[in-house]
């Protein structure tokens, strides 16, 4: 795919480490209680610290580290770009019943959230976030019209895709605006589909 194209050709580099790897008793433990008691268990700060330490020690200093956390600004296109222009990027994932809340200060973390929803850990925003990044670093994409399009600031989605040929049913038409309204044609089409599931946007 797209995103093993970039690691092979050099254009990004990624790295996935172990926080167990910075722990200091014979159980390898990266969760404790929680202060106070209640339920679950929460992530040390220690083992998160040490690794991050380790990182600027071998890789120097990163130009941003991220907490995937609930809590966080929302994850947008704009973000991505913007984050595609940093060079080292720490991501840090969460598990249990979240972080000690001391992490984000004492590694001076950013934290980003996804959405209104609630997953097991912080791995998978985290790789959502690494291939939504990867796409708009050089060399890592193909350049055709549509990744072009997806770079783009825009309030509005793609337009409908259809295949060329479709013969499951014969009788299936579809309208195709042709001739030289078609890009704006396309832009009214991509306003609907951001209006289907959202009725109260108003788009100019």
């Amino acid at each position: 795919g797209i995103g093993s194209r970039g690691i092979t050709s050099g254009a990004r580099d990624v790295e996935v480490h172990d926080l167990r790897d910075h722990t200091s008793d014979r159980h390898r433990s990266v969760d404790d209680m929680p202060y106070g008691g209640g339920p679950g268990m929460v992530m040390k700060p220690e083992p998160l610290v040490r690794a991050v330490e380790a990182i600027r020690t071998r890789r120097g200093a990163p130009d941003e580290v991220i907490l995937l956390s609930p809590q966080g600004k929302r994850f947008t296109q704009a973000e991505a770009s913007r984050l595609s222009g940093l060079a080292h990027i720490v991501l840090l994932c969460g598990r249990y019943e979240g972080m000690d809340e001391r992490v984000p200060e004492l590694l001076g973390a950013d934290e980003l959230s996804l959405g209104d929803f609630v997953v097991s850990g912080g791995e998978l925003p985290a790789m959502i976030v690494v291939d939504a990044v990867s796409r708009l670093v050089p060399g890592v994409a193909p350049p055709p019209a549509g990744h072009r399009l997806r770079r783009r600031r825009d309030p509005y989605p793609l337009a409908p895709s259809l295949v060329r040929r479709y013969t499951a049913r014969a009788d299936a038409k579809v309208a195709y605006r042709a001739g030289p309204d078609r890009s704006r044609g396309r832009r009214q089409d991509a306003a609907h589909l951001l209006l289907r599931p959202h009725p109260r946007l108003q788009l100019r």
